[in-house]
């Protein structure tokens, strides 16, 4: 595993930097302890929006009659017919909880879920 010094370094030379699932980021606009700031941020905010945006697509495929009403940085609100909610709420559970590779490492979030009538 790369010492911080040496990715701070490296950011610092050559501007770019992923996620942990892979997503690009170049720092365009901005340089030296600037740009490093940019790319550390994005490391670990943007891993977080992969991880959303993934979970997000997960559930639209196994719940073709929910409706992603909005997000806001890691939470997200579903719309589903209230007679479809005892079948629906255990997959919301397993797709939202499933783990995740996160580097060699599998990861299982917890999660907090409430139902608005």
């Amino acid at each position: 595993m790369m010492q911080i010094s040496t990715i701070t370094a490296q950011l610092a030379r050559e501007p770019r930097i992923r996620t942990f699932m892979g997503r690009p980021r170049v720092a365009v606009g901005s340089r030296g302890a600037s740009a490093v700031r940019e790319l550390w941020n994005h490391q670990f905010q943007g891993g977080v929006a992969d991880i959303l945006n993934t979970t997000i697509v997960a559930l639209m495929a196994a719940l073709p009659h929910a409706r992603l009403v909005y997000t806001a940085h890691d939470a997200g609100t579903l719309a589903i017919p209230m007679r479809t909610l005892d079948a629906t709420l255990p997959v919301v559970k397993e797709v939202v909880m499933r783990p995740i590779m996160v580097g060699s490492r599998e990861v299982r979030f917890p999660a907090k879920f409430t139902v608005y009538a």
